[in-house]
């Protein structure tokens, strides 16, 4: 268990909420703490010490209604068909799960655990039977909260001791007139949270931050600008890249930046393109100086670490593209899904691999950053280039600096902006805030590939807010080889 605040003294802004006048107001949120899953809330309803509980099952009392709940062991949210909810606003569920027929509407009936046993978190890893939390008396569903965020005041390595959940009864209003609030149905949980979280992204975050750099959802309520809006109105299927935010029920979005998803795709499928499938189409095709004219069509691409859920991204598409040959280097326990994407395996080491393909590529992508990048360099030919996205072997192995990300990753990045020749520094991020106009387009021409099965994310699981803390510390030791979604009503 953790300490829920870790600096009492720090300042939180509530976003504010629907009142019955239609005013802002901020709400009074009630905190559970991170440690693996949900263990509990204040019983004022405001920030208060934890007490300790057994680490494999806590009982909380609900200030509401007087009853117990009890958690047990943390899991993945089974594959559900997610999404005919997103498309048809209704969904008929079983087990434990609750019935969801209006979107703003929540349940404070009492839901049963399943008789069955349960697998354990992150069946990918290891499946691992746990017996069924026993439930009585009877707990109240978590539909009964009307919004709820993963949250963290401070930058910390351990995102157990870090990431906390904060819980209101009410829900947000937009914050601005140029603003829709959205009920969030997926986000991702990804490495670059874990970046950001652990203070070592290359631009400053302001705290308290939510982490979730994406989001699939609906809009709940427009400000009043945004209800003028010809392209969308409420209860739209929408997509946005935030940046931070996204794990939550609700999310403050400005309407300019929203996409429509189209209805029949899987809305944590689509969560995966947002942010991973984008960055790879547009290290691709619009990275480069000549993007326009370029065409990877016959061409020999290499992509480092490309058993990461963004380099397989790039793998898929970059055969889309016509690549006549496409490399990846990984761990050779990585090499045989390498092969089932397509790609012909390196190494994972610069000294191994180098030799292999020195001076043969038209394109590299590096997101590691092993030698400053001079291998991903020396493997172009004449002609080529090498687009880079990243310095995660640097933050894999060295700790925060004085000014958050690590020296040594800034002096690599100065040099791959201002000293290497061919080579382009890309953030999906900054491409946005530059053009977001074409990152709009491409991500709607994403979401058709979806729609039409041409690309397919690797979902590796779906996973309960409350288990996000969790989440972020598996994917931090490099336990997961796919996408986490966040999945904040179940």
């Amino acid at each position: 268990m953790v300490n829920v605040f870790r600096k009492m003294g720090k300042r939180w802004e509530d976003p504010g909420v629907e009142t019955k006048e239609g005013t802002a107001a901020p709400p009074k949120p009630r905190v559970r703490s991170s440690s693996r899953g949900p263990t509990g809330r204040s019983s004022s309803r405001t920030r208060s010490r934890r007490t300790p509980v057994d680490e494999t099952t806590a009982s909380v009392s609900s200030p509401s209604n007087k009853s117990t709940r009890s958690y047990g062991t943390p899991s993945v949210v089974a594959r559900d068909d997610d999404d005919a909810d997103d498309a048809s606003k209704m969904k008929h569920m079983t087990g434990n799960e609750t019935r969801e027929e209006d979107a703003d509407q929540v349940s404070t009936a009492p839901t049963e655990a399943p008789a069955n046993r349960r697998k354990s978190i992150f069946p990918l890893m290891r499946s691992v039977e746990q017996p069924a939390v026993d439930t009585k008396p009877a707990s109240p569903s978590t539909e009964e909260i009307g919004h709820a965020e993963v949250i963290y005041e401070e930058f910390g390595e351990e995102a157990l001791d870090t990431i906390t959940i904060k819980e209101y009864e009410k829900i947000p209003q937009p914050k601005r007139p140029n603003d829709v609030v959205i009920k969030v149905k997926s986000s991702t949980i990804s490495i670059v949270d874990c970046t950001i979280r652990r203070g070592m992204y290359h631009e400053d975050i302001p705290l308290p931050n939510i982490p979730g750099f994406d989001i699939i959802g609906t809009i709940h309520k427009m400000g009043k600008s945004a209800k003028k809006s010809e392209r969308f109105q409420e209860g739209d299927r929408v997509a946005a890249l935030t940046r931070t935010g996204g794990n939550a029920r609700y999310a403050n979005v400005p309407i300019s930046r929203l996409v429509r998803v189209p209805g029949s795709v899987d809305s944590a499928e689509a969560a995966c393109i947002v942010t991973t499938f984008a960055t790879a189409y547009q290290v691709l095709h619009r990275a480069r100086p000549d993007s326009e004219t370029h065409s990877l069509e016959g061409k020999h691409v290499l992509i480092t670490g490309g058993s990461g859920p963004t380099g397989q991204a790039m793998i898929q598409l970059a055969h889309l593209a016509g690549a006549s040959k496409v490399y990846s280097t990984a761990l050779e326990k990585y090499h045989g899904m390498l092969r089932h994407l397509g790609a012909v395996p390196l190494p994972l080491t610069t000294k191994d691999w180098l030799p292999e393909v020195e001076g043969e590529m038209d394109f590299v992508a590096d997101s590691l950053c092993q030698d400053d990048f001079a291998s991903p360099h020396a493997a172009l030919k004449k002609g080529g280039h090498l687009v880079v996205t990243g310095v995660s072997a640097i933050n894999n192995t060295e700790s925060r600096g004085m000014f958050g990300q690590p020296v040594s990753a800034k002096l690599a990045m100065f040099k791959a902006r201002n000293v290497m020749s061919n080579t382009t520094v890309f953030d999906l991020w900054e491409s946005f805030e530059r053009k977001p106009e074409v990152y709009k387009r491409d991500l709607e021409y994403l979401l058709t590939l979806l729609e039409k099965e041409k690309i397919k994310p690797n979902l590796a699981g779906r996973v309960p807010l409350y288990d996000v803390p969790e989440a972020q510390k598996k994917i931090q030791e490099g336990k997961i080889r796919g996408m986490l979604v966040c999945k904040p009503w179940k």
